[in-house]
């Protein structure tokens, strides 16, 4: 007899980024868009479906 197991494991990475997205989006520049957020707190969570 023969078993086969096969899976994944992944992870979601949450992170808290305390402003707003727009704030530091400007649409005039949307196609030279180069931001970088600084997040206080990561939270790595079982993901996947």
């Amino acid at each position: 007899m023969r078993i086969v197991v096969c899976g994944s494991i992944a992870f979601d990475y949450l992170m808290h980024f305390p402003g707003a997205f727009r704030e530091h989006i400007l649409p005039a520049n949307l196609e030279a868009l180069s931001v970088s957020f600084l997040a206080d707190s990561m939270r790595r969570s079982y993901g996947g479906v």
